[in-house]
């Protein structure tokens, strides 16, 4: 019962401004990168996401990834569809 009222949270919920000075578990985040952006949720379970946890509010952060040999080095951007 609690993931599914869980999901719907995440489902429904109205993004705004957030009031806190650091980037937490979570948290919406608006990204750009050159002339693309989106928003991504920060989860320590992603490589790219966990590296905005513990960030100012409003900082540009630079995000450095070592990929195992033989994997592509492109970066994560969401589809268009």
């Amino acid at each position: 019962m609690q993931g599914a009222l869980d999901e719907i949270r995440h489902r429904f919920a109205a993004l705004s401004p957030k009031e806190e000075e650091s980037v937490s578990e979570g948290d919406v985040v608006h990204v750009k990168e050159g002339e693309e952006e989106w928003h991504l949720r920060a989860e320590a379970a992603n490589p790219v996401a966990a590296k905005l946890i513990g960030a100012k509010v409003g900082e540009t952060v630079e995000i450095d990834l070592d990929l195992p040999t033989g994997r592509a080095s492109e970066p994560f951007l969401p589809s268009s569809a």
